[in-house]
């Protein structure tokens, strides 16, 4: 046996000294001072301590070989984002987003330093947003937590918030008595199992109604009637937890849908009439339920409803209704003494009622289904744990029911999402240019656009403030869209390049006067242009004029570019005066 030792831990660990009897251990590798019991390490690194432990004034060292336990930390994925990140408004504006890749829970937040909770779900609403915002998601967690369900008279339910093991305990309720004449009610019964469940999952919870007097009703959740003479007293109501819904008579046809059962207590016997014929409710729970005791100690007349087992209900002398799955019996409608004999209580199977002239009902059982773990069934009767903490001696009052779960509490790194707010802009405008056929045109807008050849819809053709069109031979109307980043007009304006066929060359213009060569004018003719055209002059050759004409005027001086028909001069630089010549002339 280890008795007295000083352990020291290496890498970082405590030191704790032995002594009067305990076992002392530091923690290796980073971890604190602990002391007798279960060890567990805090401010866990990686890595693994070594702890040597030494005997205190020579005493022997009880240690067994070093067994090395490698811890592997995983950190857990930031979560991605979906959700339209960029908002086109000359207001404001909002979106939702979309965090996705954890398997259990989800935090926003305002602040990159994770503070400004905002919200646990996976989806997140903006407010109203005017300015570019940035917010902060990241993945968790759960961490560990409790719920206890009280009884409301109906069914309830828990959804699991996390994939891992659950705690279920339940508590049955109290069978009514003890009043003007009439013994104590049965406590209720304890049970408790550990069973698997995945994010989401569904159980259903009926808590137990505490016996009261009555002369038809019964307590929710199966306890049976009293003898309706006086009136007696019901039993209590069973709490229990099933995969599936209803009260747990109802569920007779599917009990392999059924975790957990508590059983109520039996209800009291006894009458105001005399006193000395009390009878006790039997307590609820256990495997089988315990009987109620007898009224007056008269078993033979006044016999008592016997506990419910692991396959039937327990035994009654004349119940109105028997007890069964789920269901404790009613006493005797036979009302021809003043001492009720008290109800069954509810469980798994409910227990047997009292006579009819007294004896207390039968507790129900309890149960817990095969694929649980770490099970207890235990009798009102007996020590069991006590909602409110510590222990207790069978359940008084209505059922109670609780749900226990661990969780690891952990958070992934941040995931930044940044929310870009734009104005959306105006479509621009641009002139219509004309070109002639096979040219290019080059269109230049008052603003950045997407270029398109249809109004609405397409793909587009450009994407500058400035589009160059390719060889035309037809008018084409091209149509602009304004661009602010990801925003666009909600308009497109047209622009049309007019393209103008090109007039035929007018060659050759006649001399209408060669009685002039020679001189300096000289009157040429041509052909009339089309409407709207415009034409120039242009000197071919010159005979005899080996520096060529400088000019062509007309009349006056004025250059003869828009003139079709008239006289018109030229001029040689040479000075050695004007030669015989012949012009021609072409425009």
């Amino acid at each position: 046996m280890c008795t007295n030792y000083e352990a020291t831990g290496g890498g970082g660990g405590g030191y704790s000294g032995g002594g009067g009897g305990a076992c002392r251990v530091g923690a290796g590798g980073g971890g604190g001072c602990f002391f007798t019991g279960t060890f567990v390490s805090e401010s866990l690194n990686n890595g693994m301590g070594v702890v040597t432990i030494t005997g205190s004034g020579g005493a022997a060292i009880c240690a067994s070989t070093l067994t090395p336990v490698a811890i592997a930390v995983n950190a857990i994925a930031a979560p991605a984002v979906a959700g339209n990140t960029a908002l086109c408004t000359n207001g404001s504006a909002n979106t939702t987003l979309t965090a996705s890749g954890s398997q259990n829970g989800y935090a926003w937040f305002a602040n990159a330093n994770g503070t400004g909770a905002l919200g646990t779900n996976a989806a997140y609403t903006t407010p109203n947003l005017n300015a570019t915002t940035t917010y902060y998601v990241q993945a968790t967690t759960p961490q560990g937590g409790s719920q206890t369900f009280n009884y409301t008279g109906g069914m309830q339910t828990f959804t699991a918030p996390v994939n891992g093991t659950y705690t279920l305990e339940v508590w049955g309720a109290q069978g009514g008595g003890g009043a003007n004449c009439f013994g104590t009610g049965g406590a209720g019964g304890y049970s408790k199992g550990n069973v698997t469940l995945t994010a989401g999952q569904v159980i259903h919870i009926g808590v137990g109604q505490a016996g009261f007097k009555s002369s038809s009703s019964t307590a929710y959740n199966g306890g049976g009637a009293g003898n309706p003479g006086d009136p007696g007293y019901t039993g209590g109501g069973a709490t229990h937890m099933a995969t599936a819904g209803g009260v747990l008579s109802s569920l007779s046809g599917n009990q392999n849908s059924v975790l957990v059962v508590a059983g109520g207590g039996g209800g009291a016997a006894g009458g105001t009439c005399v006193c000395q014929y009390q009878g006790n409710g039997g307590a609820g729970g256990g495997t089988t339920g315990i009987s109620g005791t007898c009224s007056g100690n008269d078993c033979g007349y006044r016999p008592a409803g016997t506990g419910g087992t692991q396959n039937a209900g327990g035994t009654s002398q004349s119940p109105q209704i028997g007890a069964a799955f789920g269901l404790g019996a009613t006493s005797s409608t036979n009302t021809g003494d003043c001492i009720q004999g008290g109800g069954g209580g509810g469980g798994w199977y409910g227990g047997g009622a009292g006579g009819h002239a007294g004896g207390g009902g039968g507790g129900g059982s309890g149960y817990v289904a095969p694929a649980l773990t770490v099970t207890q069934v235990t009798a009102g009767n007996a020590s069991m744990p006590n909602p409110a903490g510590g222990n207790m001696t069978g359940r008084l009052g209505d059922g109670i029911a609780r749900i226990t779960w661990t969780g690891t509490g952990c958070v992934s790194a941040l995931t930044p999402v940044t929310v870009t707010v734009n104005a959306i802009p105006a479509a621009p405008s641009a002139n219509n240019p004309s070109i002639c056929a096979g040219q290019t045109a080059t269109i230049n807008a008052s603003a950045n656009a997407n270029w398109y050849t249809v109004p609405a819809g397409g793909a587009t053709i450009g994407q500058a403030q400035n589009y160059t069109t390719p060889s035309l031979n037809n008018n084409v109307t091209y149509y602009m869209e304004g661009v602010n980043g990801p925003c666009v007009s909600a308009t497109r304006t047209p622009v049309t390049v007019t393209v103008n066929a090109s007039p035929a060359s007018n060659a050759g213009a006649s001399i209408v006067n060669t009685s002039t060569c020679g001189k300096d004018m000289v009157n040429i003719g041509g052909n009339a242009l089309a409407a709207g055209q415009t034409g120039q002059w242009t000197v071919v050759s010159a005979q005899n004029n080996a520096g060529g004409f400088q000019g062509l005027f007309a009349n006056g001086g004025v250059q003869a570019n828009d003139q079709f028909t008239g006289t018109y001069g030229g001029y040689f630089p040479s000075t050695g005066g004007r030669l015989p010549c012949r012009v021609n002339w072409s425009r």
